[in-house]
């Protein structure tokens, strides 16, 4: 998840930044089968590059599907990158959003617990 996720922002960042950062979240959550609290840990890539839209935001998880057409010839790639990441970040019982501005940047975050389920 994070190769793709630091790909992706290498890819849409020309002559810009790009960070990760990692750390613990504040907030833990119950574990329903063992009572017991999970502490979980955040992966956040931040970048400058070329953003995305509100609209292209709603579909970026989606398999197959990328920004535009213009953006499938420029940049290249399949479109199952990030439909990828989501779907192992689930079945780790983690969670994956992303904000963006067009033209701004973007930033992924990846919200995992430290004890993955069985």
């Amino acid at each position: 998840m994070l190769l793709n996720l630091l790909g992706n922002a290498a890819k849409f960042t020309e002559g810009g930044t790009i960070s990760l950062s990692v750390g613990p979240l504040e907030a833990s959550t119950p574990d329903l089968a063992t009572q017991t609290q999970t502490d979980w840990i955040r992966f956040q890539i931040q970048d400058t590059g070329i953003g995305m839209t509100p609209e292209q935001l709603q579909r970026v998880f989606h398999a197959f599907m990328q920004a535009d057409e213009s953006t499938s010839r420029r940049y290249g790639g399949t479109g199952l990158g990030l439909a990828l990441s989501q779907s192992f970040c689930h079945m780790l019982g983690g969670v994956i959003s992303v904000e963006s501005e067009l033209g701004v940047g973007s930033t992924f975050t990846v919200d995992m617990p430290l004890n993955c389920p069985s």
